[in-house]
């Protein structure tokens, strides 16, 4: 069983002063094309693409993503 500890009650003002972060900067390269590569070269993993060029469209998306579903789907 999970010991609880009561939640403080937090103003708008204590919420806009907590530190934030940006999701895209989580979501975004948590490594390189080449590192990927050699990953999965490592762990004997196929890739859909065997060089940084062919491999690049399949996990990245461009400047004119249009939506979070957009920019999400090539992690899934």
């Amino acid at each position: 069983m999970a010991v609880r500890f009561p939640m403080p009650k937090l103003s708008f003002q204590d919420i806009q002063r907590l530190p934030k972060t940006d999701l895209h900067v989580h979501l975004d390269a948590p490594c390189g094309l080449e590192t990927i590569l050699e990953l999965a070269e490592q762990q004997k993993v196929k890739l859909p693409a065997g060089d940084v060029d062919r491999l690049r469209p399949l996990v990245q998306v461009g400047d004119d993503c249009k939506s979070l579903v957009e920019y999400l789907r090539p992690s899934t």
